[in-house]
Formats: structure tokens, C-alpha cells, sequence
């Protein structure tokens, strides 16, 4: 019978109606939208790094005893055995436990489902299908017999509902069940269930526990099917007729050998009397594989932070200087690392090869007159003054093993600015310590009348820019432990050091308007700046932190103009550094500290040698920052007031924007297992790891071709009929 003009017109406003909902018409290929389920609550993962390494050391694997034998490691067929999953075809590519998508399960729950209804979840895990579902309006029943991902979603239940102290931004009235028990055999009665979802177990290629009713774990793939059998059976015989079984599944490979894992299920699902009603095929960007290992550090705008750590929503610097998002993280394992020993920095960078950084080659770079220097045509000169020959000067996104020793990197750290004039000192103080008299002065509460009050503006000038940098090096706070009371502040100075003594004094009462104290002890050879005003202790603690170890240059100075910064250096290299004609120095057991020091000096050009060693008489690492003074030497100058310093050429190349260029001075790589970890940045699709520029290898252009990869997953979708 053919179409009526009704029915076409019905036609088009379902699919205007879907696609209002949606944003796009439902096909047999999805590929999903990453910025869905951004208040996700995560399973830890570094439960998920210990679960795996467990699960490596417990199961069956052949003999390991002798990897540690061989310079090369294990050979591929031993890898295979522990990193069985293919790295194309599994979710993650992690030898760990995969993550379910929050975006994938908030479209089908709401696609196969309406308000009010129940969706069971045989298969619960650890995974974001209990907050999507119960966050869209249904009722969700999740069955696991994994005691530690129960224990995990019963916590998240707690803070969907309001029971754990916090709450989403969604307050469900609907239900919550979980059951700690198998899904072999379900207590719902019969046609009771309006749809069923889940992400079911990927055989023991995962490790999920060693409870007994676990399906995968120390049984063959034939005993494994059967327990998917039994499950299934049970989800047709719970179902609502006319109402739909979707299973979210992958295939894998193990040990060498390629398991169709999703055309299994499809033969279980028609065997349990299912009517196979789509397969959708689900199409995933990935990282294609390129990562750093966990501890590389990462340049954030709150300072360096290690990649493991990162999380979505944390914002980082991009190679063009900007802010940008992470919008993704990701970890896996690999078997094989470049380890890349850089000019100026004792931190080695150890990365896949196929992960992209900014550089150029050597052959492009080295001078035809001088064939140990690179051509020096920089600073927007294009020829070099030695050989009179054009300079490349565009560095360019290469592979790590295409790169060799000699070759140049690009370091930077941010070189956006944004000039504060003034700070309000009641921001970064306890409030019930402290009151403000006319709005504007702050006085110690429950003080004498005339006791000491501080202005609440202070002026973020040079002045004061110096005396942080002075409290960096050498500032101490006493804290009275009874009350938790910041009571006092003290800078200590060798005995000679008389000039920056009374530098702090002046500094302290023009800014403050607080008289100060000298003690100088005959038995040491030091003195001592004391100043007695719980206002200012409260203020540098909070601002700058306390603590040897535990001091940070406030986020509010990374970007103001080097002008200022000048002074912030001035104090912090006149506590803690020292220069002479050869060589300018600064040393602090605070590797932070030492690092943002270092971003700063990167803000001016300068790449300071980056080293730490324990001293002999001491348990504390001591990092330090070095450079010869005939590179630096109007920093030299500035900070000491040294003259007569003859200049020399960098070792190193100052490109445009604050932009780096660093030798390679070794490279060479580890044949053995690392879990590795990368992360995707929106917009400009780069980060900062270990000072040195590196791609996200997200839709980027690497040497001039597209690099994209894609992972396939499969939606199983059943109908009970």
C-alpha cells in the first residue's frame, strides 16, 4: 500500500522531533559526543592501575622470572600474554579496566526508554549507566558480584541521593537498587523489566575479582559464553515484550588469537530467543597510542602537576600560550619508551615514539660555517650571521622516533600577561580571626585599641614583589599549635648579608607600616628579621604558603609583566642564589618552588640548567637552577648589580613568542611494560610536559599529514518479542 501525504508528513515530524531531541537522526553508526556527562563520577584510577597490576601478578601468564634477564625485555609473544587486548579494538587500550561512556549511555537509556521506567543493568561494574539512568528519570536495578565495585557504587548511590554529605546537580525522585549477587539468576519477576543495558565482562582479559561467581576469571571461553548464556536467558525472561536488551560490547584479542566477542553475543542473544533488532557500531577517537609516563610533569595554571593526575575540566598551557581545557584522559600500557635526555633539565622525558613534539631537525638548523653551532638567524632574522645562509626557523610537529641526538626541541612555559595593580589582603585571611575597622583597615579581633592595623589594599608592585621573593628563600612563620594562630614573621640572612637585612626593614614598614626586629646570635652566623603581627603571618601563609617545602609562588604572579617579575626574582636569587662573573645560581629543597622559578625565567628568555642532588650532611634533595652569567648577564646585573660580564652566544635558541629551542643529548629506549597516559585538549590540541611542547594527537596535522585513529565498539540491541 502506498504512502499517503499523512503519513508523509507523520514521517517528517518524527524525525523533526528526534532530531530536536537528539541533535541528530539515530543510525546504525553513532559517533558520540564527548562534552555529554562532564559531572560523572569517576572510579578511582589508580584502583583501576592496582586492580590491573594485581591481576597480572595473579593470573596465569607463563613464566616471567626471566624478563628481567635480557636487555630487550620480553619478547612479543610474553607481551601478548599479559597485554592481550588489541590496542585497535578495545576500549582504553588500557591493560586495566575499561570505562564505560557516559555520553553513549545517556543517549541510548533515553532513546529506548521514558521517564518512570525501570532499566536493569546486569553487568554493574563501575560505571556511569547508575547516574545517567537515575539523572534522566528511571529506575535502575545494577547486579554485580564484585564486592569492590559495589562497595564503589553504593558510595556514588550515597551522593545521588543526598546520603553522602553532597549532591549532584539533579535530585532523583526515582529508585536506586543494587544487588551484590549474579545476574545468572535474577529475583525481578517475569516481564517486569522495560529495558535492559549494560556493558558485560570481557572475559579474563579484565580482572574483575576472584569471587567464584565471577563469569571470566580462571575459566575457558567456551565456560565464559555459557555463563553470558545464563544471563541472557534471564534478561528475555524479565523483560517487557516489545521492549529492548542492549549489550555494549567490543571484540579483543588474546594471546595472538582474534575473538569476535560481539558476534558471540549476537548467537546468545537469538539463542535466548531475542529477535535481533540493530547493530550499531559506535565510532571513538583515540589517542592512537601516543603517551607520557604518570609522573611527566604538566604546565597548568596552577602550577606543574603530573599527567596521572590530571583530570577533565583541569585547565592547562597549550603550546600557543593559551588556556585550554582537558577534555579527556586516557591510560594504557606499552611496551616500549623513548627516553629522551634534554639539554638544561635533569628530568628525562620518557614517551612513546609515535607521540608528536615541536622541533626541528638538526639538518636544518647547523651552521655551514661552524659545524658545532647552529645557525643563529633569530629573533625574527632569517639569515645566520656566520654562514650567510637562510635559518629555518618553523619548528614543526615530529614523531619521537623519528628524532636523533642532536636534534632540537621546543621548550616554553606561558607568555600571556595580565598586570594586577593591587590585592585585597581580607581575600587571604581568616575571617574569623581578624575583623575590618571602616572597611578599611584589618585589626587582630578581641586586640587592644591600639594595636597595629593594616591597610586591607595592598599595591602589587616591584616593593613587595621583592619581599615575596625575599619570604620564598628565606621567610619563616611560627604557628602557635594550640589555636592554629599564624603569630609571627621571620626572614633569616648570613650575618654579612647586612644590605638585604635592612632591605626587608624598609621594605616591611613602607608596605605594612609594621616595625621589625633584628636578632643576631653570637653562637651563629646569621641574623634574623622578626616581625611580630599575626595579620602579616596569616597573609603570607595563606598567600605563599609555609613551610621550606611547601612555599608556592601565587598563581596571581605567574603572569605579570616581567617587569615586575624582575623584582620577585631579585628577592627569591639575593635569599637563596648567588652569582659571580662565571655563574648565577639559585638552590631550594622545594622542587615546586624551584620549578615555577624556572617557568618564570623561562618568561625571559633564559634556559637555566635544571639538576638536584642530596647534600652530604643533609636528607633533603636540594634542586637547582644554573647558568653561565656571560648568558645572562644582564639578569646578573640586575639582581646583584654585577658588572663587566663579556657576553656569549646561548647554547641554546631563542625562538619568537617565548618559544625555546633545546639539543638532544641522548636518547634511548626501554623494552619493557609501563602504564602510560595521555590527555585531549580542546582547541589547540597541544600541552606542556616536562618543559618541552607535545601534541595530543587528537585530529592534529603531524608532518603534514592527518593522524586520526578510530575505535569500534558495537551496540547489540535485542528485541523481546
Amino acid at each position: 500500500m502506498a504512502k499517503t501525504l499523512d503519513d508523509l508528513e507523520k514521517s517528517r515530524q518524527i524525525r523533526t522531533d528526534v532530531i530536536n531531541k537528539y541533535g541528530f537522526v539515530p543510525t546504525s553508526v553513532l559517533e558520540p559526543d564527548y562534552s555529554w556527562g562532564k559531572s560523572i563520577i569517576e572510579y578511582d584510577k589508580r584502583k583501576q592501575q592496582a586492580v590491573a597490576k594485581t591481576k597480572h601478578e595473579k593470573m596465569d601468564y607463563g613464566d616471567k622470572a626471566d624478563w628481567g634477564k635480557s636487555k630487550e625485555g620480553p619478547s612479543k609473544n610474553e607481551l601478548e600474554k599479559v597485554f592481550g587486548m588489541s590496542s585497535q579494538n578495545v576500549r582504553g587500550k588500557s591493560g586495566g579496566l575499561s570505562t564505560f561512556p557516559p555520553g553513549l549511555a545517556r543517549f541510548i537509556v533515553d532513546y529506548y526508554s521514558e521517564k518512570g521506567e525501570i532499566v536493569l543493568d546486569p553487568c554493574a561494574g563501575h560505571n556511569s549507566r547508575m547516574q545517567v539512568t537515575s539523572e534522566l528519570g528511571r529506575n535502575y536495578i545494577g547486579y554485580d558480584v564484585s564486592k569492590e565495585f559495589m562497595e564503589f557504587n553504593r558510595e556514588v548511590k550515597d551522593i545521588i541521593t543526598g546520603k553522602g554529605g553532597q549532591s549532584l546537580m539533579f535530585t532523583p525522585k526515582e529508585t536506586i537498587t543494587l544487588r551484590e549477587q549474579t545476574s545468572e539468576k535474577m529475583v525481578e519477576n517475569d516481564s517486569s523489566i522495560d529495558m535492559i543495558y549494560t556493558s558485560p565482562p570481557y572475559w579474563d582479559i579484565e580482572y574483575y575479582g576472584e569471587e567464584p561467581e565471577q563469569l571470566g576469571f580462571g575459566k575457558t571461553y567456551d565456560e565464559f559464553l555459557s555463563g553470558i548464556q545464563k544471563i541472557l536467558d534471564e534478561c528475555h525472561r524479565v523483560l517487557k515484550p516489545e521492549r529492548y536488551c542492549i549489550f555494549n560490547i567490543n571484540d579483543f584479542r588474546k594471546n595472538g588469537v582474534y575473538y569476535p566477542y560481539h558476534a558471540d553475543i549476537i548467537d546468545l542473544m537469538l539463542t535466548a530467543k531475542f529477535k535481533l533488532h540493530d547493530i550499531v557500531i559506535v565510532k571513538w577517537k583515540s589517542a592512537i597510542g601516543a603517551c607520557l609516563v604518570g609522573d611527566s610533569e604538566i604546565l597548568t595554571i596552577d602550577g606543574i602537576k603530573p599527567i596521572q593526575d590530571i583530570r577533565i575540566s583541569d585547565k592547562i598551557i597549550s603550546h600557543n600560550g593559551a588556556i585550554c581545557n582537558v577534555t579527556r584522559t586516557f591510560n594504557r600500557t606499552t611496551n616500549k619508551l623513548f627516553v629522551m635526555k634534554i639539554a638544561k633539565q635533569r628530568n628525562e622525558l620518557k614517551i612513546t615514539g609515535e607521540h608528536p613534539i615541536l622541533a626541528i631537525q638538526r639538518q636544518h638548523l647547523i651552521c655551514k660555517k661552524d659545524k658545532h653551532q647552529p645557525c643563529n638567524g633569530y629573533y625574527d632574522k632569517t639569515v645566520c650571521k656566520r654562514c650567510n645562509q637562510p635559518v629555518e626557523t618553523n619548528p614543526k610537529w615530529i614523531k619521537v622516533d623519528r628524532l636523533k641526538v642532536g636534534d632540537y626541541v621546543a621548550l616554553q612555559t606561558r607568555k600571556d600577561t595580565k598586570d594586577i595593580k593591587f590585592i585585597n589582603i581580607w581575600d587571604f585571611i581568616d575571617h574569623e580571626k581578624f575583623k575590618l575597622q571602616n572597611n578599611a583597615y584589618i585589626v587582630v579581633k578581641n586586640a587592644k585599641p591600639n594595636s597595629t592595623k593594616i591597610h586591607k589594599r595592598l599595591y602589587l608592585n616591584g616593593d613587595f614583589l621583592r619581599l615575596v621573593g625575599y619570604y620564598l628563600a628565606e621567610g619563616g612563620i611560627y604557628i602557635n599549635k594550640t589555636n592554629d594562630y599564624a603569630e609571627s614573621l621571620s626572614f633569616t640572612f648570613n650575618k654579612k648579608e647586612t644590605n638585604y637585612v635592612a632591605d626587608v626593614q624598609h621594605l616591611v614598614k613602607m608596605i605594612f607600616g609594621v616595625r621589625t626586629t633584628v636578632y643576631t646570635p653570637k653562637k651563629y652566623n646569621i641574623s634574623t628579621v622578626k616581625i611580630h603581627s599575626r595579620i602579616m603571618a596569616e597573609f603570607f601563609r595563606s598567600f605563599a604558603g609555609v613551610g621550606f617545602d611547601k612555599k608556592f609562588i601565587n598563581k596571581l604572579l605567574f603572569l605579570l609583566p616581567t617587569k615586575k617579575q624582575l623584582d620577585l626574582l631579585r628577592g627569591a636569587f639575593r635569599g637563596d642564589g648567588y652569582a659571580n662573573k662565571q655563574c648565577i645560581s639559585i638552590g631550594m629543597s622545594n622542587k615546586r618552588l624551584i620549578q615555577e622559578i624556572r617557568n618564570i625565567l623561562l618568561r625571559f628568555g633564559y634556559v637555566f640548567n635544571y639538576d638536584y642532588y642530596v647534600p652530604k650532611l643533609s636528607n633533603k634533595t636540594t634542586y637547582r637552577l644554573s647558568s653561565a652569567s656571560s648568558v645572562c648577564s644582564s639578569l646578573v646585573w640586575e639582581i646583584f648589580g654585577i658588572k663587566g660580564i663579556k657576553k656569549q652566544d646561548k647554547s641554546y635558541i631563542v625562538y619568537k613568542d617565548n618559544i625555546m629551542l633545546v639539543r638532544i643529548n641522548k636518547i634511548h629506549i626501554i623494552k619493557q611494560p609501563h602504564m602510560v597516559y595521555n590527555i585531549e585538549v580542546k582547541n589547540d590540541n597541544s600541552y606542556i610536559a616536562e618543559s618541552v611542547i607535545c601534541h595530543n594527537c587528537f585530529a592534529s596535522q603531524v608532518e603534514e599529514r592527518k593522524v586520526t585513529a578510530k575505535i569500534h565498539e558495537y551496540l547489540i540491541v535485542g528485541r523481546k518479542v
